[in-house]
């Protein structure tokens, strides 16, 4: 949506229906002739503004679909799903390296791409990640790269020895439909920055999605 075309478009309808409500009052078809061509034009600006997607935005969003897809169906041939763990190694600064397996892994024993580790085989995608400077402990770390993410309203982070609960409340539903593969963008994002906000490796313990709201434990080091 374009929010700017969308208030034109509802401004000069409103105009348009104010100069017709006068011609018809005055009785001046010419000017009615007008008032409804120019209320015709705020409609499909209107309609236009409201329906409208940025190019590019709505071509990765095809990409980033088809690459969950794809993702959780090698997965599938692989014999991690549905059991399945998801793992974040940190790399270095700014990278992270998200990681599918059967069981608990040992992040040295990882690389991008398909590989066999000595837990069983694993998949591992490279993400880069963006984690603001924040001052602080482990909480407000987490709490800061977590809303540099703005896949929610608000977020919520609480810690309790080595595990963090990361609570997004008014999740955006693209991010919550997401959820429903492995590599879906809400988790792969939230393990790589807790990675990356944490400095070491990050573990989902367990999540929830309850409406808008999604619960993500997990454990660090």
């Amino acid at each position: 949506m374009k929010e700017k075309y969308v208030l034109l478009g509802a401004n000069i309808v409103i105009i348009s229906e104010l100069f017709a409500l006068g011609a018809i009052f005055f009785g001046s078809p010419s000017v009615l002739g007008v008032s409804a061509s120019t209320l015709i034009l705020g409609l499909v600006i209107l309609v236009f503004g409201a329906t409208f997607k940025e190019p590019l935005t709505e071509a990765l969003r095809e990409y980033r679909s088809s690459a969950e897809v794809t993702l959780t169906r090698l997965a599938e041939d692989m014999g991690l799903v549905p059991e399945w763990v998801a793992t974040a190694c940190l790399v270095s600064e700014g990278k992270a390296l998200y990681v599918v397996s059967g069981a608990p892994i040992d992040c040295s024993e990882v690389v991008p791409g398909v590989g066999l580790s000595s837990s069983g085989p694993y998949i591992g995608m490279v993400v880069h990640t963006v984690v603001p400077k924040a001052a602080g402990g482990v909480v407000e770390r987490l709490l800061s790269a977590m809303n540099h993410l703005s896949l929610s309203s608000r977020v919520i982070v609480k810690v309790r020895g080595e595990e963090a609960t990361i609570e997004f409340l008014g999740v955006r539903r693209e991010a919550a439909d997401s959820l429903r593969y492995p590599f879906g963008m809400m988790r792969v994002l939230t393990l790589a920055h807790a990675a990356s906000a944490v400095g070491s490796r990050v573990v989902l313990v367990r999540e929830d999605l309850t409406g808008d709201t999604y619960v993500a434990v997990v454990r660090m080091g």
